[in-house]
This record gives C-alpha cells, sequence and structure tokens, in this order.
C-alpha cells in the first residue's frame, strides 16, 4: 500500500470513530456514567433507516458536529436536532426544538417521525 493510501486509510478510520463520540454539554471535570444522562441521536451517514438525527445544540451550547451522543447534567435540556429524511431520492433536513428532562445514569434515544413531508424528534428513555 502506498503512503497516500495509507493516510487515506487512516484519516477514513479516524472520522468513522470520532462520529461514534459523546460530547460533554456541561461544564467541569468529567462525571461518572451514574452522576450524568447520555442523550443519543443517529448520525446521518450511519442511519440505516432513511431517517437520521443530528443533535445541534445543548441548552443553547453547539455540539460538535462529530459527535452523535452528548452528556449532560440530570435536569431539564433544551435540545435542538435537525431530522433528516430522504423523500424520491432528494434528502431534506427539518430543525426540531425538544425539552427532555433527564434523570442520572440513564440514556435517553432521540426518535423521529415522519409527518406528511417533514419528520419530528421526540425522545424516550431506554435502558441504564
Amino acid at each position: 500500500m502506498n503512503q497516500s493510501r495509507k493516510y487515506c486509510v487512516i484519516l477514513i478510520l479516524l472520522s468513522l470513530l470520532g462520529a461514534c463520540t459523546t460530547a460533554q454539554m456541561y461544564d467541569g471535570p468529567v462525571a461518572g456514567s451514574q452522576d450524568v444522562a447520555i442523550i443519543k441521536g443517529i448520525a446521518k451517514w450511519f442511519a440505516l433507516s432513511p431517517i437520521a438525527i443530528d443533535i445541534k445544540k445543548v441548552d443553547g451550547k453547539a455540539v460538535s458536529p462529530w459527535a452523535s451522543s452528548v452528556s449532560v447534567r440530570p435536569g431539564e435540556h433544551i435540545i435542538e436536532a435537525n431530522c433528516y429524511v430522504d423523500v424520491d431520492g432528494q434528502r431534506y433536513f427539518y430543525r426540531n426544538q425538544l425539552s427532555v428532562v433527564t434523570k442520572p445514569g440513564k440514556i435517553y434515544y432521540l426518535e423521529s417521525k415522519l409527518v406528511g413531508n417533514h419528520c419530528e424528534i421526540s425522545y424516550v428513555e431506554g435502558a441504564s
């Protein structure tokens, strides 16, 4: 394998690994999993369905485009996210805002539903 091909493979692998990261959306040192909640979206480039969810902001604070989930302190949070939908081969996105109330040690999954020609986001609590 030539040198430039090796660099391309390494860059692709790093991009894929970065897309699975969890962004810390609170100030201070990293807290243990029992002290924070995780909110998970679906990275648009990994979505198996025609609908994906991209978390854009938490409480007005921008989320890294490489993160597919965020960790937050327990309490109420305002999530801004895009849901993407494929309609006749065209991909459209719709900005959604929702309030999420989290508990420590819990995981929350963002879900999207096609409503007419757009998508809406809600959340469900998953197993911790």
